[in-house]
């Protein structure tokens, strides 16, 4: 089994990435977590606001939650803290 802390995340940014594969409803595994967020398919941002999200990025619906509380961005909320 390959170990997420080769991802080099702590272990909040991790629960998150964990969180918003639940809420998209995915099962997974630490492998498929490692390969998506080596393909950029999952990846931590810092947004506008100072604070870092989970994003999971998919061409049917982006999921985005804030690492600190996980709460779900909506999508003019994910407009304003990336840009």
């Amino acid at each position: 089994m390959k170990d997420l802390n080769s991802l080099k995340l702590s272990k909040q940014e991790i629960n998150a990435i964990k969180e918003v594969y639940k809420i998209r409803g995915k099962n997974f595994t630490n492998a498929e977590i490692i390969k998506d967020f080596s393909n950029d398919t999952v990846t931590i941002c810092n947004c506008v606001s100072g604070r870092e999200i989970a994003w999971y990025l998919d061409f049917l619906d982006d999921i985005a939650i804030y690492v600190d509380d996980f709460t779900r961005l909506t999508q003019e909320q994910l407009d304003k803290e990336i840009c």
